[in-house]
């Protein structure tokens, strides 16, 4: 009798979900940034300063986690202030109308030892479009530094993340084919486990 309750207790521990973790970026130590040809003179980068993230990470299997991403738009900088501006106006990202473009993850696969396929939905100007991140999980586990510095003492994980869109197909046509359709995407990002 006690050994078919020891195993009916195990298999209900088994079948039970794995509760998913809250996490948030570290912003200091993550960056979004974008790329676009320009004219075929160079590839023209920049990148958002303002942004924020829902993480609910499932540590023990990361397929099973979920994210949604939020970017302020005006926070646009190329370091290059006149541009800037062009960017924020009607012709690009039209902060004003649209003051948020949003990613919000469907399905997480993992391709092969530390790389992952992010799938989900990318909202800008409006327009929603399923759009796939190509990732690498660099760290998972306590920060590397936290036996030095007590605000790093939690769990952290990190990766790299790329994608390409085409602008036009959210209906930024200004300047197209000149200016590049294509706009690769990189995110390297720190994330923190929240108390």
């Amino acid at each position: 009798m006690k050994k078919t309750l020891a195993l009916c207790s195990l298999g209900l521990a088994m079948a039970l979900p794995v509760s998913a973790a809250d996490y948030e970026f570290d912003k200091a130590h993550t960056n979004i940034q974008f790329g676009v040809s320009h004219n075929g003179l160079s590839n023209f980068l920049g990148q958002f300063q303002d942004f924020s993230g829902q993480f609910d990470i499932n540590e023990e299997d990361l397929t099973q986690s979920s994210f949604d991403v939020v970017i302020k738009t005006a926070s646009v900088d190329t370091d290059v202030p006149a541009l800037d501006d062009h960017l924020k106006n009607e012709d690009f990202f039209d902060v004003t109308k649209y003051p948020e473009m949003r990613f919000k993850s469907e399905r997480i696969v993992q391709v092969a030892g530390d790389k992952y396929e992010v799938e989900g939905q990318l909202t800008m100007l409006d327009k929603t479009l399923p759009v796939t991140l190509d990732a690498r999980l660099n760290f998972q586990g306590r920060h590397p530094l936290a036996d030095f510095f007590p605000a790093y003492d939690t769990q952290y994980l990190g990766f790299s993340a790329t994608t390409s869109i085409r602008r036009t197909a959210f209906g930024m046509m200004t300047y197209a084919p000149m200016l590049a359709d294509q706009v690769n995407i990189t995110l390297e990002a720190e994330l923190k486990r929240t108390p």
